[in-house]
């Protein structure tokens, strides 16, 4: 066991601990909520570090709940459809490390992966793991799903995880956010991330890590469970761009309806770990006048749709008579939307996008893409390498950069070479027969004006001119605006979590916590973590995630090995030692084929890659809805 932990470059003090575990017999039981890359990774490393076979990992065991009865979150309906590389990419080579088949413990581990329900969700974990008999102190806690111990570790054989998704399906993020034709990035091993873990990188994608994880019976996976108190501000739908449900009449709100829905109290008896992992999954609104009418959507709800997302199968897109696009928002996400609007559909009918998003944009007469943001070229959120995928389109007609921008832009960038390459690659050009895009700099709409062919869709954007102070950190508006002529607008100005219970306390967007550690007002909650983008924000992409989770999960090994209470910690909200089985609706899910487990995923994952072969795709295809999955699962 020992060499192991060396192998995986644990420090000393690990192991001290692991060796402090030896003499506990007592189960742990994870749950897992969301089935997105933050759940999964977290999930898997902790059925690594606890291989079944060792004392502790033969008392772990592990649950996954998803809402949807597909797995995969945002790979699976966040990534573009034309990015399957995307979708593949090895989101954590580490897990490739330990191949052993484990057996189902005492312990069980329940993470609540993310709440792919909507949008780009990282999932959710919850984690129990029971204390040592006798318990060292109140404060036994959990551990993250894959970053734990070995099974056959003291704490690592008594380590279950539970991971709970409120779709069908599994991947989060990479399954739903991932651009379509980034297969790749899907596909790409998360080489920085293992290189700062000092793993080797290999080809293996981030939904093959779930399938491995999969393999140890300590994990179960809990497709279309829906964890949520239920009332109007933690009602587990899908509001439009942040907005309360209801108020844009043209963007579906979406409740879940074929899903099992748990209050998060429900689960506190049967796990003594919890991990939230859910991501980020409502829209920051604009709040401006215009947002509601016909034409504006928020990036999220229009990623979404093009990649198959349950939540926005209905999002009433029709883009024949659409010309030109405003794409506010100078992030990745807008530059994905940008290239999907212009991508030959030729390219994306390989990906693993729905049919009938196909059919949708094959109509498609965009022909002119302008990204606006409100600061300058030296400030832009978005990577060279998506800006290079843009200038590559075929064909595409590109202006550069505005001459009375370039100056001011080389000043802010002295000294920051990849700033530097950033910036040469934006001045320079391209005179393509094929649609245009442009980057606009300096501007913040104002209000989205009706068209006067059609008062129910956007016609034009008044767009407020700002200048750069505090050393170009903040824009300022000048006074000054102009009214332009528009056809749609993308709004793509950041997303925030979704509270899904008054017990979490949430502020700017996502849970207030220390290093992952949950904090209410009378300190930190015991065994309660959070990890993703619901902790720290929709910043960084899979590879910080996995890096994020695995300090999470490090953070629990430190909790779990501590004697007495913690510093800062406040009310206990876990039992010490966990009750065994899980609720009575999931288990009655689990006999009904309502909720969806691994093997039911397996069905609907087979089902998806022969509907792709049948249409001669390179990748599976999805489907749109959570009653074909559930068709397909049972």
């Amino acid at each position: 066991m020992l060499s192991r932990l060396h192998h995986l470059r644990l420090p000393p003090r690990a192991l001290s601990r692991v060796r402090g575990y030896a003499s506990s017999s007592d189960p742990i039981k994870v749950a897992v909520i969301g089935s997105g890359p933050s759940g999964f990774y977290t999930a898997s490393r902790l059925l690594q570090l606890l291989p079944a076979d060792s004392p502790l990992g033969s008392r772990l065991s592990v649950d996954m709940y998803e809402r949807l009865p597909t797995p995969y979150g945002l790979s699976r309906y966040g990534v573009a459809p034309d990015h399957p590389e995307v979708k593949a990419t090895s989101c954590s080579p580490a897990v490739r490390s330990v191949t052993r088949p484990v057996s189902f413990s005492e312990i069980r581990v329940w993470a609540v992966t993310s709440f792919s329900s909507t949008h780009f969700t990282t999932p959710a974990l919850l984690y129990h793991v029971e204390p040592p008999a006798p318990p060292p102190s109140p404060a036994t806690g959990p551990l993250p799903s894959e970053r734990l111990l070995p099974a056959d570790s003291p704490l690592g054989s008594r380590l279950s995880v539970d991971m709970y998704e409120r779709l069908p399906t599994p991947y989060g993020l990479s399954r739903y956010g991932v651009a379509p034709d980034h297969p790749e990035v899907k596909a790409t091993s998360c080489s920085p991330a293992l290189s700062a873990h000092k793993l080797v990188a290999n080809e293996q994608n981030c939904q093959h890590k779930f399938d491995e994880m999969t393999q140890d019976p300590r994990f179960t996976f809990l497709g279309n469970v829906c964890i949520g108190d239920g009332n109007p501000d933690h009602s587990s739908s899908s509001p439009p761009a942040g907005s309360s449900a209801g108020t844009v009449p043209h963007i579906p709100t979406y409740t879940y309806p074929s899903a099992v829905h748990l209050p998060l109290a429900s689960l506190k008896p049967y796990y003594n770990v919890l991990i939230l992992s859910y991501g980020a999954s409502l829209s920051n609104p604009l709040g401006i006048p215009g947002t509601d009418l016909g034409n504006v959507f928020p990036a999220l709800a229009f990623v979404s749709w093009y990649n198959g997302h349950p939540a926005y199968a209905d999002l009433p897109v029709d883009l024949s008579n659409i010309k030109s696009v405003d794409v506010v928002g100078q992030g990745n996400v807008a530059l994905d939307v940008g290239r999907m609007l212009l991508q030959p559909v030729s390219v994306l009918e390989k990906s693993d996008i729905p049919q009938s998003v196909i059919d949708t944009l094959a109509k498609k007469a965009v022909d002119d893409v302008r990204i606006v943001g409100r600061r300058g070229p030296a400030q832009v959120a978005f990577t060279t390498k998506e800006l290079r995928e843009m200038t590559k389109l075929p064909g595409i007609n590109y202006p550069g950069l505005p001459p009375d921008l370039q100056a001011a832009a080389k000043e802010a960038t002295k000294g920051d070479r990849m700033r530097t390459r950033q910036l040469g690659l934006m001045e320079k050009p391209l005179s393509g027969p094929g649609g245009r895009f442009a980057l606009e700099f300096l501007r913040s709409p104002i209000r989205f004006n009706p068209s006067s062919s059609n008062s129910g869709v956007v016609g034009s954007v008044e767009w407020g001119e700002n200048e750069l102070v505090d050393g170009g950190r903040k824009a300022k508006s000048t006074g000054r605006s102009e009214t332009r002529d528009t056809d749609m607008v993308i709004e793509s100005v950041g997303y925030k979590s979704e509270p899904i219970s008054d017990f979490l306390p949430h502020a700017t967007g996502k849970i207030v916590n220390d290093a992952g550690r949950v904090r209410t007002e009378s300190g930190l909650v015991p065994r309660v973590y959070t990890t993703g983008w619901v902790a720290r924000g929709p910043v960084g992409v899979i590879a910080s995630t996995m890096q994020d989770a695995y300090a999470v999960a490090d953070n629990i090994i430190d909790d779990l090995s501590s004697s007495g209470r913690q510093k800062g910690e406040g009310e206990r909200w876990l039992p010490d030692v966990a009750e065994g089985g899980r609720p009575d609706e999931v288990e009655r899910g689990l006999k009904e084929g309502k909720v969806i487990d691994v093997e039911r995923w397996g069905r609907v994952d087979k089902a998806e890659r022969e509907l792709g072969k049948k249409t001669g795709r390179e990748e599976r295809e999805k489907f749109r809805t959570v009653e074909e999955m559930l068709a397909a699962a049972n």
